[in-house]
C-alpha cells in the first residue's frame, strides 16, 4: 500500500511570506466579488499542459485530484490542481507548491511519487503516480480486515511515515 502525501508541513518556512489579498486582486484586475466559478475548475476533457483530464478521483478543501492521461508518455497519472485555480490566494499557492516539493523529495515504495509541478494559465498543478484500486476506507466498509492484514497495513503506513519524517516531512492527513 502507498500513502498519498497531502498537506505536509516541512521544516523550512516559505520566504515569500503573506501577501495582502486585496493587493493580489487589484494587481490581477479583480475585486472581492470575483469568485471562481464551476467553469474555472477542470472537468473531464479539460487539458492542463500535457495532461488530459479523464475523471475526478477525489476532492478536498484545497484541491481536486483527477485521473489524467499524460499525452507525452501515454500513461495514466493522478493530476492534482489547486481548487481555486487562478483565483487562489498567494499563501495557498505557496502551500500547494510546498506540498508538491516535499512529496517530490521522497523516494519510498510506500509513498506515491511526484512526477511534475506546473502552472498553466494560473492553474497550479502537480502530477503523481496513479494508484489503482480502492482506498483502505472503502475496503474496510466492505468488511473488516482480519488482524494480520490490519497489522501488516499499519506497519507499511508506519514505515512510510517514518521515512518521510526522517526527510523532514510531517503528514497531517494520511490516506492509505
Amino acid at each position: 500500500n502507498r500513502v498519498r502525501v497531502s498537506d505536509e508541513v516541512t521544516k523550512r518556512e516559505s520566504a515569500a511570506g503573506d501577501t495582502d489579498r486585496n493587493d493580489e486582486l487589484n494587481h490581477a484586475g479583480l475585486t472581492r466579488d470575483d469568485q471562481p466559478s464551476i467553469a474555472d475548475v477542470p472537468s473531464v476533457g479539460f487539458r492542463i499542459g500535457d495532461y488530459l483530464v479523464e475523471e475526478e478521483i477525489a476532492r478536498g478543501g484545497m484541491g481536486i485530484v483527477f485521473r489524467a492521461l499524460d499525452l507525452n508518455l501515454n500513461r495514466a497519472v493522478a493530476l492534482k490542481v489547486l481548487l481555486a485555480g487562478p483565483f487562489a490566494r498567494n499563501e495557498d499557492r505557496i502551500r500547494f507548491r510546498g506540498e508538491a516539493e516535499a512529496a517530490a523529495r521522497l523516494d519510498h515504495p510506500g509513498i506515491v511519487p511526484v512526477y511534475e509541478v506546473g502552472d498553466r494559465d494560473g492553474m497550479l498543478y502537480f502530477t503523481m503516480g496513479l494508484i489503482q484500486g480502492s482506498s483502505l476506507s472503502q475496503r474496510v466498509r466492505q468488511s473488516p480486515l482480519d488482524p494480520i492484514q490490519a497489522a501488516t497495513i499499519a506497519m507499511q503506513i508506519a514505515d512510510a511515515a517514518q521515512y518521510a519524517h526522517g526527510k523532514g516531512v510531517v503528514h497531517r492527513d494520511l490516506k492509505p
